[in-house]
């Protein structure tokens, strides 16, 4: 029986190496998954010499200061759902205290395009209106508490509303992103009137000094 004792053990250290492999192959495969969690939480914020929203000033051209948080549910490597909301310092004529915004939507992926799709809502709270006088008369709908020679300035105390919108992005190598969104509203700041709004973007990454690709070119 001796002569059989190293191929015997030869078997049972094969097998042990094997299973040893494949538990740590398993537990790469979990440290891998566990890279993308199923939940993720982002916040962050800004501050800016002037609030622009759709080349409107949001802040009459003075500073403004923003903050935001958002949830992210992965269902799979190419989708992500999210919710978020933000609130952005603002100065308007109806004195609302600030932008408060709520939104939602689905991220899906496909190689080198990336798709976006949701749901904002922008809320002003604190919007009022006075009474004022002008050449034809009292006017209710003013925001200004004085009077004026040429009348007064005329909006809404509520200026909030909701738009859907989709966005793409084209990633054509490492360098160079392309992408076109679309927005809509029904209402555009409660005013009555639809608004579209479309813009394209464009990105490039420029190489670092001393990266490969810069050596390469020179």
């Amino acid at each position: 029986m001796k002569p059989y004792l190293p191929a015997v053990l030869a078997v049972l250290l094969a097998g042990t190496l094997t299973a040893a492999a494949d538990e740590a192959g398993g537990m790469k495969d979990k440290a891998g998954a566990a890279a993308t969690p199923d939940f993720d939480i982002a916040f962050g914020g800004w501050t800016a010499t002037d609030y622009i929203f759709r080349c409107i000033s949001q802040s009459d051209r003075w500073p403004s200061a923003s903050s935001y948080t958002e949830l992210r549910h992965t269902l799979e490597k190419t989708t992500v759902l999210y919710a978020g909301s933000s609130i952005e310092s603002i100065d308007f004529p109806n004195h609302a205290a600030a932008e408060v915004d709520f939104y939602a939507g689905v991220r899906p992926t496909f190689d080198k395009l990336s798709l976006d799709f949701g749901f904002w809502y922008y809320w002003y709270p604190g919007g009022q209106l006075f009474d004022g006088l002008g050449p034809i008369g009292p006017n209710p709908n003013c925001t200004n508490r004085f009077k004026f020679p040429g009348g007064c300035n005329v909006d809404q105390a509520d200026l909030s509303f909701w738009e859907v919108y989709g966005k793409s992005t084209y990633a054509i190598d490492d360098t160079f992103t392309v992408g076109a969104n679309l927005y809509y509203s029904p209402s555009w700041e409660n005013e009555g009137a639809y608004g579209t709004y479309g813009s394209l973007t464009g990105k490039a990454v420029l190489p670092e000094a001393g990266s490969p690709a810069l050596l390469q070119r020179a």
